[in-house]
């Protein structure tokens, strides 16, 4: 058996050199955050809040993690709202609700990213960001209504209990932040993307998402993930907070 373990290490090893020499690296599934969803994986999350849900994407990866969660999904854009929509219907336990957030309800202008709606934001891009992504030159604008999370929590009467909320909002996060303070007092954790590139004009800055989520009893966990430019300079990250334990609401 000793042995049988000394080949596995040693081939492991190899393995790992193979693939740094082509550019990859190698990480154990336990070790990587993305796998284990940067420790939340084993909390028990009754509700999900998804701020930003384009299309879905995040909403389908955690609904393998939860099976039992009521999801809200939360898109402004009409053309990744419609699918959305159709895969909160076929989910049964998932809602999709057309709306931006922010700190101002209303209706206002935002800027679809024809070539890429992930990117669309309520925030005009810098050239920082055509820079980094040409799928963000090409644009249109649409008309989008407004609300602030607790304002739409307080009229929906969603369970808040054990809730997960994710933010994904291309600069807007801080504003969301600002709709929200009762949501936040209330969750358990929280994904935040940080753009560290200035991407948009007026985006959030980390130091300022920190601060409200740590007026809300939440905490800087690390990241669960982030995006790096060609010469290796980090541009966004996904930020986790999360409550310590003994402060945990039930």
């Amino acid at each position: 058996m000793f042995q049988a373990r000394e080949i596995c290490l040693s081939l492991a090893k190899h393995l790992k050199a193979w693939a740094a020499w082509a550019g990859y690296h190698i990480v154990r599934n336990h070790n990587n955050p993305e796998h284990t969803l940067a420790g939340l994986g084993g909390l028990d999350f009754r509700t999900i809040i998804d701020i930003g849900a384009n299309t879905g994407q995040f909403a389908r990866d955690i609904r393998a993690r939860f099976p039992t969660a009521r999801i809200y999904c939360f898109e402004p854009v009409p053309q990744a709202f419609a699918m959305l929509e159709a895969w909160a219907a076929a989910d049964g336990r998932a809602e999709a609700v057309q709306l931006a957030l922010g700190d101002e309800p209303g209706r206002v202008e935002m800027f679809v990213h024809t070539n890429a709606t992930t990117s669309s934001s309520l925030l005009p891009t810098t050239s920082r960001s055509h820079e980094l992504y040409p799928t963000t030159v090409k644009q249109t604008t649409v008309s989008v209504a407004v609300q602030r999370l607790d304002d739409w929590a307080r009229l929906s009467g969603a369970d808040l209990a054990r809730a997960l909320v994710k933010i994904d909002v291309q600069g807007y996060e801080a504003n969301v932040l600002r709709g929200g303070p009762n949501v936040l007092a209330k969750a358990k954790a929280v994904i935040i993307e940080v753009n560290i590139e200035g991407l948009y004009e007026g985006q959030g800055r980390f130091r300022d998402l920190v601060q409200l989520l740590d007026a809300a009893g939440l905490k800087y966990a690390g990241n669960l993930s982030q995006a790096c430019a060609a010469d290796g300079r980090i541009v966004f990250v996904d930020a986790v907070f999360v409550r310590p334990d003994n402060e945990a609401p039930q």
